[in-house]
């Protein structure tokens, strides 16, 4: 691996989250992803870090829903993904 590997996430990472945050009022769980996706191609992610991500993002929906009855993902909460964090180690 090497330093080019690293510079699109920093890049994502040092945008800061008012920017790059995707807006979550009124939208599924397919349109978070692709906005999501767009954005992560955008910064050059790969397409098995790409599926890797989808698949986080199955895990977190599936937990929502079974655990704290929450079905879209402007539902999330600060406590509710620490739960999911938790939940996976």
């Amino acid at each position: 691996m090497n330093a080019a590997t690293h510079r699109p996430i920093a890049r994502f990472r040092a945008a800061g989250p008012e920017r790059r945050r995707p807006a979550l009022r009124g939208i599924g769980w397919v349109q978070f992803w692709q906005q999501l996706l767009g954005r992560l191609r955008q910064d050059g992610y790969r397409a098995n870090t790409l599926r890797l991500y989808r698949q986080v993002l199955r895990d977190l929906r599936a937990f929502l829903a079974e655990r704290h009855r929450v079905a879209r993902p402007d539902g999330l909460t600060q406590e509710t993904a620490e739960g999911f964090l938790l939940a996976l180690s």
